[in-house]
């Protein structure tokens, strides 16, 4: 289970960002993160990176990428719609 904090494009990479904790289990690059059909987003998506990112106040999350191509089935999901939402992680 992942609770995310931030979201955001990384454009340069055709990535989307999400920041935040792992609350239980484990996560890698690979597995499947739940984008909650609920609130909008596509469901279960590859995991393409799982990686630090450091915030200009000097802070660090944990950051999972997912691919931009995994959110364009669904044009209208805005991925900060998840912001406070805790994500189901799974192996597949």
């Amino acid at each position: 289970m992942f609770l995310v904090e931030k979201s955001f494009y990384l454009m340069n990479r055709d990535l989307v960002v999400f920041t935040g904790v792992l609350l239980e289990g484990e996560v890698g690059p690979g597995m499947l993160v739940d984008l909650l059909a609920s609130r909008g987003g596509p469901g279960p998506v590859v995991i393409h990176s799982v990686e630090p990112v450091q915030f200009a106040d000097g802070s660090e999350q944990m950051a999972l990428t997912v691919p931009w191509d995994a959110i364009s089935p669904v044009p209208l999901f805005e991925p900060s719609s998840l912001e406070g939402e805790r994500l189901p992680i799974s192996q597949d």
